[in-house]
């Protein structure tokens, strides 16, 4: 659904040392804004922006980890070429856009035209510090789990309405990462359009 000004969300999250008799005691504040906007003939434009700050000494667990997909099916949520819990933060911004063309570029291209596909481009990204006061300061962090020192993003296209409910996404990650990491992936997913 269109709207004229964006959604708005903000999540609160204290937690007492004295209660429970917890080894922590800090505060977590994240933001949400998120918007369809509509780009009239040029289709239209999602956005989704986080911000997030944790104030005081946190568990990793409760530390800012974005979620990673290794799943072979799309994630519009997720960083599709992330490995799972593989960035930390205590302080960081989450960035996704998508621009839906609907039928500005395929419904000019002969045959291509019936088939009523529809292109879309995106990028994604997440930037992101770890404080000293969090990082590794009563636990280790897991082998692969790091703080994420420089930006990360993804970018890429793809088809949706293939069939009515499928679709077809064309992912590059632009950042490298320490140990195995894939760079291009092709991921389908399956999402109902009429």
């Amino acid at each position: 659904e269109f709207r004229k000004y964006p959604d708005i969300a903000v999540n609160y999250k204290y937690v007492d040392k004295n209660l429970f008799h917890s080894e922590y005691e800090y505060q977590k504040i994240t933001a949400y804004i998120k918007q369809k906007v509509n780009a009239k003939k040029l289709g239209y434009f999602t956005y989704n922006i986080e911000g997030g700050k944790t104030l005081g000494n946190a568990p990793y667990i409760d530390l800012n980890i974005p979620f990673g997909n290794q799943l072979i099916l799309t994630d519009d949520y997720a960083f599709n070429l992330m490995n799972f819990m593989e960035f930390v933060s205590d302080q960081h911004i989450t960035i996704d856009a998508h621009h839906h063309f609907e039928g500005l570029i395929l419904d000019i291209i002969p045959l291509i035209n019936r088939l009523k596909w529809r292109s879309f481009i995106f990028g994604k990204a997440f930037f992101s510090s770890l404080s000293d006061n969090n990082n590794q300061s009563t636990y280790l962090f897991p082998q692969n789990l790091s703080p994420n020192n420089n930006p990360y993003y993804e970018i890429g296209f793809g088809f949706e309405n293939i069939f009515k409910f499928a679709k077809i996404d064309f992912t590059w990650r632009l950042t490298p990462g320490e140990g195995e990491y894939i760079r291009f992936l092709i991921k389908p997913s399956f999402k109902l359009s009429f």
